[in-house]
């Protein structure tokens, strides 16, 4: 009798793999260094693969940046997803703009990440078309649960706020605690509301 065995994952699964595995070490080393830090080298060290390895998969710096925004955005919009719609109209709001704040390590590294890629997208159009897309959802999420008057002028405002207090928060040197920034954030969505 012959032992089976489970047959080995699929070449282009495992690129995918690796290519994720990637993307995540440069969002690791932009959330910890910026990402003015982030090279093929440091990306490639870091994950211990070759440079070519890294140039096989994307082969250029702008490629590697791109899928590790994409992918970074991705896990944002599954968890803003993911958010329960019981609840108040407030509640139901605030829940969902929580998972843009960095209250968490996951969101704080998110935070950090977006952050960065965000000023890089005023001068990478690649990069300014995945922000301006993920905010263009966000933004359209929020106008249909705030119905209503100048809804869309209400959101934006709302996501103007979550920008500022993210950049407050993975800034500053005395940080506020999850707690206050919950309190603030639904002070504001009273408000807007």
């Amino acid at each position: 009798m012959t032992s089976a065995t489970a047959p080995s994952p699929r070449p282009a699964r495992r690129a995918v793999d690796r290519r994720d595995e990637l993307a995540d070490v440069v969002l690791d080393l932009t959330a910890a260094r910026g990402l003015d830090a982030v090279s093929v080298r440091e990306v490639a060290t870091a994950a211990g693969v070759s440079i070519g390895t890294v140039q096989h998969h994307f082969g250029t710096k702008d490629a590697l940046l791109l899928a590790a925004f994409e992918r970074m955005v991705q896990s944002t919009r599954d968890r803003v997803a993911a958010v329960s719609t019981a609840g108040t109209q407030a509640a139901r709001i605030a829940r969902v703009l929580g998972q843009l704040l960095p209250l968490d390590d996951q969101r704080d590294r998110e935070a950090r990440v977006y952050l960065a890629f965000a000023a890089r997208a005023a001068s990478t159009p690649t990069l300014a078309a995945v922000q301006s897309a993920l905010l263009s959802e966000l933004r359209a999420e929020l106008a249909a649960v705030l119905g209503g008057r100048a809804a869309v002028e209400r959101a934006t405002l709302l996501l103007a706020l979550v920008d500022g207090l993210a950049l407050q928060q993975v800034s500053s040197a005395v940080p506020l605690d999850a707690g206050t920034l919950r309190r603030v954030l639904a002070r504001a969505v009273d408000a807007v509301l």
